[in-house]
């Protein structure tokens, strides 16, 4: 699950990191297939929409989130999580909160109360839960998305830095499965074809670092 950098539509299906992990799985005698649900535009909040409304009932032998960048650009928006995804309900006797404009710490504080919504979700339904960082380089900064920012390439960095190290410590924090997809694949262009969305070669490396992971798990029997 995750957004345009999983959903990852300009690079052919059979090249993609769900189809490279599975590819790994396959090859270290795991018949294990990984599913593409990301969406591109999609925040932290509209994944765990997804996962709750449309995920669930699949029944997933396990869930893999890699999300960042779209709440980046809510955060630098400066409105909430809440904001043009649903239309929240208004109470007579007091006003709604969950619409209004929040601060960066506050959204921060927000994404990361949702990653924990996440594992728990998961906890309850004994689905395992693995998150991820996200890797980019400086050539992002002409990156679509991150035009839409309407803020300098220092600040996008700034935030893009935090939110890892933020999701770095919720998985450390709750004991959760995860990769630093960041720390092997930073400023290394050849793996991304616009500085943010991985290429054939950067799905490729995205399978050799979550698949030995999902293998050990495999191996040892305590997922699935």
């Amino acid at each position: 699950m995750g957004d345009s950098v999983v959903e990852n539509m300009f690079v052919d299906e059979d090249e993609r990191a769900t189809v490279c992990i599975s590819r790994y799985l396959r090859d270290a005698g795991h018949s294990v297939p990984v599913r593409n649900a990301g969406v591109t535009g999609a925040t932290t909040l509209d994944l765990y929409q997804l996962l709750v409304a449309k995920c669930l009932p699949l029944r997933p032998r396990g869930i893999i989130l890699t999300s960042g960048m779209m709440d980046i650009v809510r955060m630098s928006s400066g409105k909430s999580f809440w904001e043009g995804l649903i239309e929240p309900a208004d109470a007579l006797d007091c006003p709604n909160i969950l619409g209004e404009a929040e601060s960066y710490d506050g959204l921060n504080a927000t994404r990361n109360s949702i990653l924990q919504l996440f594992h728990s979700t998961c906890t309850q339904f004994n689905i395992p839960f693995l998150l991820t960082t996200w890797g980019f380089t400086p050539r992002m900064r002409t990156c679509a998305g991150v035009k839409t920012l309407g803020s300098d390439y220092c600040d996008w960095l700034g935030r893009a830095l935090q939110i890892n190290d933020a999701t770095r410590h919720i998985a450390e924090q709750n004991g959760i499965y995860f990769v630093d997809l960041a720390e092997q694949m930073q400023d290394k262009d050849i793996f991304y074809y616009d500085g943010l969305h991985p290429n054939g070669r950067g799905c490729k490396k995205i399978g050799d670092l979550i698949g030995p992971e999902l293998s050990k798990i495999l191996d040892s029997k305590l997922w699935f």
